[in-house]
């Protein structure tokens, strides 16, 4: 039933608002000498929205959304303009642009009407932005996309819905911090990892490499990630996607924002929904009938996924910059659990349930010429459920094969409930001290109390070992200098960090509770410097001495699969970055961008997922090591029709403990993570395909991942090492463009692994092999 509301919810906006937000733009194309231009190309950058000047050089662009853009005037002999406009209304009248003769056909660098993306990579920041608009369209999830990036790798456990673990320039997991529009991605209704983030739902995802603003108020050892969504709600826009495919996969998406024209109020709402069986192919061994065990191809058949998720957002914009805003989430997911996490024993009947829900309040105000604050109060409850009372014994074809003496197929019966109640409240501070300089002030509390209940135990009248109240409590503070050249090709960003964290834990016993309290205090500090060499070429420097503080699942685990561990340490680490980057923009010819970044991680007290084939538990690793580069480049044709890109990194990731438990590993390579990696990627896009708002476009995408151990190198006799083979993955396919009843459509077909390749991420589970998928978009 949720399914049919959801399509409903899809489609029977689209007619209502249909004709509220489209506009036409009329405008008209000048020589210096005030003569019209024909025949100049003019279009909407990033969009299929193009035309050609008339004989007396005007021009008219129909059905363009509300919105801002960047629009291009191009044409041979010409140098090409670019010029920002904003669409608010039914008819927008451009006038004339001039341009001008460029009878030598120079280079022209295009710098008027930067985009985000630009002046964020330029800036002294050691961050790579990802933009999601030809990736909304696609059939590919954020893990996919995100893994697409230089330094960044995400593996999974499985199919959608499945673990997720991502590594940025070798820190993994926890070590890299997640946010959605500032706030932590737990705390704003995404509990169950980025990689299951649906896609659409972004416009843009910042990561920061090693090195974090200030103004995210977060500790974080290798870096961050933070989610734009869509911000601007200017007029009406709905959007809605449907994707289907192999494995019983629907995914669905629903957004719609609206402010009316000359009103300050706004409101808006987002929906998703997820569901896949997860049933593909898997390589075992199987029993015979004499009990040897022999290689079998089965279907996974305890594996499905579902969530779904609402949240709604209205608020007020101030005469003046400035807004305050509310927002509500609440979400809901289920996931079967098929295997151990080696995938040597299959599951029947193992379960996890999760819900999300909370609300925030966000105040972004200009207090005076100098002064402006952006500041966030929220609260979220998070409830976990873990359910294991199977009586069977299932083999790899989904049979019931005898029954158990002691229910529960992990290891014992057991349905667990965890609880946490979060309060988060960050502030920050912008003070201009003059033309070139500022100062950026960020606080942050996080709150946090755990509690669960075990509902079945061995004896009744022991002790609830879940039934204790823990508490986590984080303060951080952050103070940030930045300075900028009047010529503006230096940049300086010094800052100070302070972090504070509390923890208060109850062990259950027979005599009483006993308190295992802690508390730890850290500085740290850092740098960003970029030198502008020229348009063309940036140079970048930066550091941080940085701190982790462990959070709530890694001290008290998640009642699922990971225990706890009260004795974790904060981890500290030294980062550093240094980037050279190269790039042309003008569009009359082949642009071109390649940048080179080394990397150093020094880590200590270093936190990692270790464990047996059952269960997983935090650890402090004491120390650690990543030297690294990684390098891309990009290139792409007059006015985008071919675009192409390859990337590759290289990172050494050692264990270098003199003392512990791991230091006879001291030198050996951090277990079950690739060290080398590549990423391809072409597309070729044919406009006006049928008709002219139409258009096609072609991509292609491949990643190569090289073999790795899943132990330690050093242990055992390496030919009988078990490792993670190495495995070139390609997936295709294309999109087709085009209006429909006035609504800008979209349909993509698309093969993921059409090679078949078998696929493997962390300790060799299988992963998906070849599969189809088609994803339909609309948007007015």
């Amino acid at each position: 039933m949720i399914r049919i509301f959801l399509l409903l919810i899809l489609t029977a906006p689209i007619q209502i608002i249909a004709q509220t937000n489209k506009s036409t733009l009329n405008g008209k194309v000048m020589d210096q000498n005030k003569n019209p231009v024909p025949f100049a190309t003019v279009y909407l950058e990033n969009t299929p929205d193009n035309t050609v000047t008339n004989n007396n050089g005007t021009f008219q662009l129909t059905g363009v959304e509300f919105g801002e853009y960047n629009l291009i005037v191009s044409l041979i002999g010409y140098k090409t303009r670019k010029i920002a406009i904003e669409v608010n209304q039914k008819i927008v009248e451009i006038g004339s642009i001039g341009v001008v003769e460029d009878t030598e056909q120079l280079d022209e660098v295009i710098v008027q009407g930067e985009s985000v993306k630009d002046k964020m990579e330029r800036s002294a920041q050691a961050v790579t932005v990802l933009e999601t608009a030809e990736i909304k369209l696609q059939t590919a999830d954020l893990g996919l996309a995100l893994s697409r990036i230089e330094g960044v790798n995400v593996r999974r456990s499985g199919g959608l819905g499945s673990q997720t673990r991502f590594s940025l320039n070798g820190l993994t997991d926890e070590q890299i911090r997640f946010f959605l529009d500032g706030v932590p991605l737990r705390l704003a209704g995404y509990p169950f990892g980025i990689a299951n983030v649906p896609v659409n739902l972004t416009n843009r995802v910042d990561i920061f490499k090693g090195v974090v603003p200030v103004r995210f108020g977060s500790d974080a050892l290798g870096g961050a990630v933070n989610l734009n969504s869509t911000q601007n709600m200017k007029g009406s826009r709905l959007e809605a996607s449907y994707q289907t495919g192999s494995f019983g996969t629907h995914r669905a998406t629903f957004s719609f924002n609206r402010q009316k024209e000359g009103s300050r109020f706004f409101f808006g709402a987002n929906a998703f929904y997820d569901f896949t069986n997860n049933n593909y192919e898997i390589d075992v061994e199987v029993p015979d009938e004499l009990g040897r065990l022999q290689p079998a191809t089965v279907e996974r058949f305890h594996d499905t996924y579902e969530a779904k998720g609402l949240d709604v957002k209205a608020g007020w914009q101030f005469k003046t910059d400035g807004l305050v805003s509310v927002r509500a989430f609440a979400n809901d997911n289920e996931q079967d659990i098929q295997n151990n996490l080696i995938m040597t024993i299959p599951y029947g009947e193992v379960l996890s349930e999760g819900a999300n829900y909370g609300a925030q309040l966000r105040f972004v105000k200009n207090l005076s010429k100098r002064l402006s604050t952006n500041s966030v109060l929220g609260y979220t409850y998070d409830e976990t459920r873990f359910l294991d009372v199977s009586e069977c014994v299932y083999d790899w074809f989904g049979n019931c094969i005898r029954e158990r003496t002691v229910p529960g197929e992990i290891g014992g019966p057991s349905d667990q409930l965890i609880w946490d109640n979060v309060v988060y409240g960050r502030i920050t501070f912008d003070y201009q001290l003059g033309t070139n300089s500022k100062l950026v002030f960020a606080s942050a509390i996080t709150h946090t109390t755990r509690t669960g209940d075990q509902r079945i135990q061995a004896d009744p009248d022991a002790i609830d070992p879940l039934s204790a109240e823990q508490r986590n409590f984080a303060f951080v503070n952050g103070l940030e200098f930045e300075w900028n050249s009047t010529n503006e090709k230096f940049q300086n960003l010094l800052f100070f960090k302070d972090y504070y964290q509390d923890v208060k834990a109850e062990q259950p016993n027979l005599g009483g509770n006993i308190n295992r309290d802690r508390n730890s205090h850290n500085i740290g500090f850092g740098n960003s410097f970029r030198y502008r060499v020229s348009e063309r070429i940036d140079l970048k420097a930066s550091y941080e001495w940085a701190t982790r503080l462990p959070n709530t699942q890694e001290i008290f685990g998640d009642g699922v699969l990971i225990g706890p561990n009260l004795t974790l340490e904060p981890e500290r680490s030294h980062n550093a970055n240094l980037e050279f980057s190269y790039r042309t923009t003008h569009l009359n010819k082949w642009n071109l961008q390649f940048n080179a970044n080394g990397f150093f991680r020094e880590a200590e007290h270093l936190i990692l997922l270790l464990g047996t084939d059952r269960i997983f538990a935090y650890n402090n690793v004491f120390e650690a090591r990543s030297l690294g580069v990684e390098s891309g480049v990009r290139t792409s044709s007059p006015n985008d029709r071919f675009q192409f890109g390859f990337n590759g990194t290289f990172q050494d990731f050692r264990n270098i403990s003199t003392d512990g438990p791991l230091a006879g590993f001291n030198g050996d390579r951090i277990p079950n993570r690739p060290y080398v990696f590549f990423n391809g990627n072409a597309g070729y896009t044919i406009p006006k395909l049928f008709d002219i708002d139409d258009g096609l476009n072609l991509f292609w995408n491949a990643r190569y991942v090289n073999e790795f151990f899943r132990g330690w190198e050093s242990s055992g006799i390496r030919e009988f090492k078990d490792t993670v083979p190495e495995q070139f993955i390609h997936n295709a396919g294309f999109t087709y463009s085009f209006p429909w009843q006035k609504v800008k459509s979209t349909f993509t077909a698309e093969v993921q692994n059409f090679t078949d390749e078998k696929a493997f991420d962390f300790f060799g589970v299988q992963r998906p092999g070849r599969a189809f998928f088609f994803k339909m978009n609309f948007s007015i």
